[in-house]
């Protein structure tokens, strides 16, 4: 496992650029990351698309922001420990 990266803006979170969707597996622009089975209902809800980001917040929520809002609104802080994928 690798420690994903941290970003912060009003919270801290964790993050990945996501590469591709394929059903409820996504994959991503960091090739040392695995793909990911999220789940249909997450996907269903989220539609989330290539260039869009994958985050985890600290109390383990995932969701989906777009790549225009993410890059607006959160820098990268480096990578952390806790969150892990």
């Amino acid at each position: 496992m690798r420690a994903l990266p941290r970003y912060r803006s009003r919270e801290e979170v964790w993050a990945l650029r996501i590469a591709a969707v394929r059903n409820d597996v996504l994959l991503f622009d960091d090739v040392q990351y695995a793909p990911y089975r999220i789940g249909q209902a997450w996907v269903d809800h989220y539609r989330p698309e290539p260039g869009g980001y994958w985050i985890r917040r600290v109390d383990l929520n995932e969701l989906y922001l777009p790549a225009a809002a993410f890059e607006l609104a959160f820098q990268v802080v480096g990578y952390g420990s806790r969150a892990v994928i």
